[in-house]
């Protein structure tokens, strides 16, 4: 028998011969059922990370999505951000020189476990006690009336670290929290100690260095990066609370500067 003979004996033999080809897989053809299911599983492995991601009271858990096509919840409502934001007048700065929180021009409070101090004019956040997320918060002066603005800059990003708005204690707000690992941002509503994601928004995260600012009007909170508007919450629940400020896990424990309090002019 001749070579050629021999090889399409032996294939015919293992089902691969010319009689099996409308049944038998190419090698293209399993190279590309191989491909997908690598893809498949690649995609499996991401999304169950995020769920996963510092268990059931990681306040970044949610499903995957973007700016774009994150769900919204029937009492938080995302609208289209500003293009700029509002101008503001009469600011009240902390420049954090002191030795402790309390004190200086700003109203400053502490929620929830754990704490947080002031370390040569950084505002830094506790590591003990483990799992614990406490806030620092300040409160507006009815001087301000109701269009204000709260800015502050980030001096150590962490993994959950982020910013509070509408604050009434330690069991109620509204988050913004930062998902370094994986380069996002999740807005959630908190109601009695109960968190639930409003939107998670992608490739973001806090920057080292990058100012914030948090615009109080109305039943509204923008919120905008280096003077860039990237968020707009609107809800009712947010009329009247006068707190604000940030929020860290002492698992990865965060600082900021530059602190500051503003009134909006009226346009």
């Amino acid at each position: 028998m001749s070579a050629p003979e021999q090889q399409t004996a032996e294939e015919a033999s293992q089902g691969h011969g010319p009689e099996s080809d409308g049944e038998a897989l190419t090698r293209a053809e399993k190279r590309l059922l191989i491909g997908l299911g690598i893809a498949g599983a690649v995609v499996v492995v991401i999304v169950l990370a995020i769920k996963m991601l510092g268990g059931d009271d990681d306040p970044t858990k949610a499903e995957q999505g973007t700016a774009e096509n994150a769900p919204e919840l029937s009492d938080g409502t995302i609208v289209e951000a500003p293009a700029v934001l509002s101008p503001t007048t009469d600011p009240v700065a902390d420049d954090l020189a002191r030795a402790d929180l309390a004190g200086g021009p700003l109203d400053w409070a502490l929620l929830g476990d754990g704490s947080w101090s002031v370390d040569d004019g950084v505002l830094r956040s506790s590591s003990e006690p483990a799992d614990a997320n406490p806030l620092a918060v300040v409160a507006v002066p009815d001087e301000l009336s109701d269009d204000w603005a709260f800015s502050i800059s980030v001096e150590t990003p962490a993994q959950n670290a982020g910013f509070v708005w509408g604050v009434v204690d330690e069991n109620n707000y509204w988050e913004l929290r930062s998902n370094q690992q994986y380069a996002a941002v999740v807005i959630n509503r908190v109601e009695d100690g109960e968190t639930t994601q409003v939107k998670i928004i992608g490739p973001s995260g806090l920057a080292e260095g990058q100012r914030y600012t948090l615009a109080h009007q109305g039943e509204t909170i923008t919120i905008a990066e280096g003077g860039e508007p990237f968020l707009t919450v609107s809800d009712e629940s947010l009329a009247k609370p006068r707190q604000v400020g940030v929020i860290a896990s002492t698992d990865a424990p965060a600082g900021f500067t530059e602190p500051e309090l503003a009134a909006i002019v009226d346009d």
